[in-house]
């Protein structure tokens, strides 16, 4: 594969445009792999939540692209944390559904695609162990994992400066954090590891606008830059529409 020039926000202190009051991030260069291919098929015949007799998903079949941020827009309580877990394969109720993780001429089950680290899962709860240092946290997934490529420490800083962190972040405790840095932290981590495919669950919400932009930003660049699949779900109709290419 040709490795593509691809830019990042890396301003931790970004310019504010004239009368928008959207940051202006200044830019940096990262060569990223892309990856061919890549696509989610889901074909979920039916879904029973415990002790309910009555499916709640049937019949629904979708692909979501590579190079693209795909949403899921709805409501809170109407299951879009619980299609999520469907195709993690960590729904509590009985699935009868088909989830092929595509990527480089391969179809992964779920459980083949997390073992080879392929898939990145964002949640609006940062999930950081609270006893390791940002920096230990960001390690974390190699530790769990055999099958992820340690990262070296300039890809860590280029990260934490493409989110607009400081660098001693990486020494702090997750308490230390603002609610904010740790899901930028988290998202670091996410793409850190390059992952093929990525969802995320509320991951944006009760940030401030110009945390959302700047995350907006690296988010969506790695997506077009990486040929990933991305699928966002959100209740928020204007972060549907800023970030979504398909709703």
């Amino acid at each position: 594969m040709t490795a593509i020039r691809h830019t990042f926000a890396t301003s931790a202190t970004a310019a504010v445009e004239s009368g928008s009051g959207n940051p202006r991030p200044q830019r940096g260069d990262i060569h990223i792999a892309p990856m061919s291919g890549t696509s989610l098929r889901v074909n979920i015949r039916s879904y029973l939540r415990p002790r309910e007799t009555k499916p709640f998903f049937s019949d629904v079949r979708v692909d979501f692209a590579g190079g693209r941020i795909s949403v899921l827009l709805g409501a809170s309580g109407r299951g879009k944390t619980t299609f999520l877990s469907v195709l993690l394969g960590t729904a509590s109720g009985v699935a009868d559904a088909a989830i092929l993780y595509c990527s480089e001429g391969e179809e992964l089950s779920t459980s083949e695609a997390q073992k080879s680290g392929k898939i990145g899962i964002l949640s609006q709860d940062a999930a950081l162990v609270p006893w390791l240092s940002t920096e230990q946290n960001l390690k974390l997934p190699t530790r769990l994992n055999g099958n992820l490529e340690q990262r070296a420490n300039k890809d860590i800083e280029y990260l934490i400066n493409a989110m607009g962190l400081e660098r001693d972040i990486v020494k702090r405790l997750p308490y230390e954090l603002s609610f904010g840095m740790r899901q930028r932290v988290t998202l670091a981590r996410a793409l850190l590891y390059r992952p093929s495919f990525l969802l995320i669950d509320e991951a944006f919400t009760g940030l401030d606008p110009m945390n959302t932009k700047r995350m907006a930003v690296v988010l969506e660049d790695y997506v077009e830059a990486a040929g990933a699949v991305c699928l966002l779900v959100t209740h928020n109709v204007q972060q549907a529409s800023a970030l979504g290419c398909e709703t």
